[in-house]
């Protein structure tokens, strides 16, 4: 867990969909770093080494030199500051910098609910039906597209964005447990993968291993 120095270390849990966005922004712009791999299911990340990394006590989190930063989306804004990216994943525009950062205040808000049916389905939430979470699902999807998909081709942009890396990998996920999105989100996906064809073997790898881990 030790970080290693003059690189960006990233602490990660293979199945989670907060950290592939970290982990692809790195990648797609061949910024070097450090995996630290930790098992979520052992409870690797409420050790007490790794809270004096993170304090909330979870992934991802990443540390660069005597800079320590957790929450997906704060990391992946810092990576597009500090590294040289494509100025698409968040523009120096103000314009269009600041719809991505208005949707990341909507995900933070909203996340849980847009993937609501996905707790229910994995089994991780005991007080709620099914047929409820799909219709708090099914209620977050509709703003989604009244309030951006009406506006752009993708999530914040016109262009992929970090934006879109927050929400690719929870839309892939409730996908594969037979949710049933709208053509006009079928037809996001569908764009944002023949835009972004990275992407492709990352989310259907991301899929796989979560079925071989869960069952599901």
């Amino acid at each position: 867990m030790n970080p290693s120095k003059n690189v960006v270390n990233l602490y990660t849990y293979m199945l989670c969909p907060f950290c592939k966005p970290v982990e692809y922004l790195l990648k797609a712009n061949g910024i070097e770093f450090v995996r630290h791999e930790l098992d979520l299911m052992k409870g690797e990340h409420k050790s007490e080494e790794y809270k004096k990394i993170n304090p909330l006590q979870k992934v991802p989190a990443i540390i660069e030199d005597n800079l320590i930063l957790f929450e997906s989306n704060t990391i992946n804004r810092y990576i597009c500051n500090e590294k040289i990216v494509e100025d698409r994943w968040y523009p120096k525009n103000p314009a269009k910098r600041a719809w991505i950062d208005l949707y990341f205040d909507w995900h933070a808000a909203n996340s849980g609910n847009l993937f609501k049916y996905t707790y229910a389905k994995m089994g991780w939430l005991q007080n709620l039906t099914l047929d409820d979470a799909k219709k708090i699902s099914d209620t977050a999807f509709q703003d989604l597209e009244k309030i951006f998909f009406s506006k752009f081709k993708f999530v914040a942009s016109d262009e992929v964005s970090i934006a879109d890396l927050a929400v690719a990998w929870h839309l892939k996920g409730i996908l594969s447990l037979g949710y049933e999105v709208s053509d006009r989100v079928k037809v996001y996906l569908e764009d944002l993968l023949a835009a972004e064809p990275g992407l492709v073997d990352n989310l259907d790898e991301y899929v796989k291993q979560r079925i071989q881990k869960f069952g599901l």
